[in-house]
């Protein structure tokens, strides 16, 4: 009997604090295996930031005026405001969708917004694969893309987070509606005010990629609706990967 460990040389060119989460098995307990056969599929996961809150929340920068939180999802800073929509769905443990695997609820919840984004005439697309925030910048939340979130023309749009906890897991979206001030970001944090604009050169909103009628009310009731959507769809064991005509997002 041997350990069975990812392939160290996988972790050479990782940044440091990633982590990597098991999401599927390919054999069960007692199969007979032979060398080089695919046991598992392990997820690289982005590394998280510790923000130290009572330093940030007492001497927090001019004009500031916000709160620093903890996020329960884990992950990189990230900056809430007016400009981005933010919901969450909270699934119980035994739901179905949860054993399927660690990132389809991922992949189905960023197909969804793809699907809702597209209306809008935001040609939206799921990122299948990860992509590592640029040097610099690899605090920030929406400088990386991890699988299955959503870009514009390479330009991260939305990001999806996922918590899970003995009794429940929950999926969050944020998506960017007008441009972002990343340089309060980066004053917050107390980061060179040039990684403003690496973030904004890798970073869209629902503005400026052609979306009219930006109405935040009446968008947050129909992104209501597509997670009511997503919810359903997932209960019942029914897919809403594609929409009519529509090939696989890339």
């Amino acid at each position: 009997m041997k350990d069975v460990i990812l392939d160290p040389e996988l972790w050479e060119s990782l940044e440091a604090g990633t982590a990597a989460l098991l999401d599927q098995w390919f054999v069960a307990e007692g199969d007979h295996v032979h060398r080089g056969q695919a046991l598992a599929r392990a997820v690289l996961v982005k590394s998280s930031l510790e923000v130290i809150a009572p330093a940030l929340a007492r001497e927090g920068p001019a004009g500031w005026g916000g709160q620093v939180l903890l996020r329960a999802t884990g992950g990189t800073a990230v900056l809430v405001g007016p400009w981005m929509l933010t919901a969450s769905v909270a699934l119980p443990a035994r739901h179905r969708l949860l054993g399927i695997g660690l990132l389809e609820p991922h992949r189905r919840l960023g197909l969804a917004l793809v699907r809702w984004l597209r209306r809008h005439r935001v040609e939206a697309r799921v990122h299948p694969v990860g992509r590592a925030a640029p040097q610099g910048v690899e605090w920030a939340c929406f400088a990386g893309v991890a699988p299955w979130e959503v870009c514009v023309r390479g330009r991260k749009i939305a990001a999806l987070a996922q918590a899970r906890g003995a009794h429940a897991a929950v999926s969050s979206a944020g998506v960017l509606l007008q441009p972002v001030p990343w340089a309060l970001l980066c004053e917050a944090l107390r980061q060179p005010e040039a990684r403003a604009r690496a973030l904004d050169e890798g970073v869209a909103s629902c503005a400026e990629a052609g979306a009219a009628d930006l109405d935040a009310d009446r968008w947050a009731r129909e992104l209501h609706a597509v997670l009511q959507g997503w919810v359903q769809a997932s209960s019942h064991g029914g897919g809403t990967d594609r929409g009519p005509g529509e090939r696989r997002p890339l």
